[in-house]
């Protein structure tokens, strides 16, 4: 879902913009868990499978990419403060682990922190049961839809960097 800068160059879509969403804190997620995901992302004709492993506490959030075959590619740390990523050597392409954050806090993370977080920003957030949009200055950045009731399934789509993900979540446990 969160490795598109790491497997392929993106371009920018219709506008441009410099503009950051703030990050979430681990803590607004509200509990502790473990996930394991299945993650497609593509791109014009190019298609990568990985697997994504993720752990949120209250303090921190890790997150382990992997390839299909098991080889790890990245791990994530983020403390609510700072971000810190570790890549294998081979990673050709530069991983963004904010943009992969960003990302997983707009799938996973309740609205009601989302919209706290925004307020008094330029980006927005809108939901409903199955859909989220991202806006930045009126403008959609990026939608998640969800398609099924539990949530196991879910596209995102980013407009600024044209890809779209399919998550499957294959296993969630309370901590």
């Amino acid at each position: 879902m969160l490795t598109s800068s790491l497997l392929f160059g993106c371009s920018y879509k219709n506008w441009a913009h410099e503009s950051d969403v703030p990050l979430l804190s681990p803590s607004a997620y509200g509990r502790s868990v473990q996930i394991r995901q299945i993650i497609t992302i593509t791109s014009e004709n190019t298609e990568h499978v990985v697997q994504a492993l993720l752990f949120i506490t209250t303090e921190r959030l890790h997150v382990a990419l992997l390839s299909a075959e098991g080889q790890r590619l990245a791990t994530i740390h983020y403390n609510g403060q700072s971000l810190e990523l570790e890549t294998i050597p081979e990673t050709i392409h530069t991983l963004s682990a904010r943009r992969i954050v960003t990302q997983l806090q707009l799938v996973l993370w309740p609205t009601m922190a989302w919209e706290k977080n925004l307020s008094g920003t330029g980006w927005q957030i809108v939901s409903s049961n199955d859909k989220r949009l991202l806006l930045f200055q009126e403008h959609p950045e990026i939608t998640v839809h969800y398609k099924d009731a539990a949530q196991t399934t879910t596209t995102l789509v980013d407009y600024k960097y044209s890809y779209h993900i399919t998550i499957t979540t294959i296993e969630q446990n309370e901590l």
